[in-house]
């Protein structure tokens, strides 16, 4: 079975799309988050969806610039609507008193969700799974709150 069927019965099981829903995705310019743009894009007419994409610019790596520049680049090919924010993580995590994992992680959600659509997208592996895990524990959360 290919990547694109796995992920329509995924989403079917799992009642994830409905149609007419309005997509957001994380878009890092790494191949989980760019996979995850062209899998939404073969589901986009069936679920008649409008799909954007966002990129966080954590000014965090030397070439951060150049991954804003790819997903630009790459959503205009695609004709896909595409929203950029550069946030200097270093400092405001400083400023904050937190972890730049943690402030990086509260201005990517700040604001996925301040574009206004129905849903967000993100690209997790195995490993995006256990940090979110480890977040979760440092955080406090009970066993309930113990998931990825």
């Amino acid at each position: 079975m290919d990547i694109l069927k796995i992920a329509e019965k995924t989403v079917k099981e799992h009642n994830m799309l409905n149609t007419g829903d309005r997509v957001l995705v994380g878009l890092s310019g790494g191949a989980d988050s760019t996979a995850l743009l062209y899998v939404l894009l073969s589901l986009k007419e069936k679920y008649n969806l409008e799909i954007g994409c966002c990129h966080v610019n954590h000014q965090l790596r030397h070439t951060a610039d150049r991954d804003m520049n790819f997903c630009k680049d790459l959503c205009e090919r695609l004709g896909v609507k595409f929203f950029s924010l550069t946030k200097d993580i270093k400092t405001g995590a400083n400023d904050a008193g937190m972890s730049e994992e943690l402030f990086a992680r509260n201005v990517r959600y700040e604001f996925f969700e301040s574009l206004g659509y129905d849903k967000i997208a993100t690209a997790h592996n195995k490993n995006d799974v256990a940090e979110t895990l480890v977040f979760n524990f440092m955080r406090g959360a009970s066993t309930r709150g113990l998931s990825g």
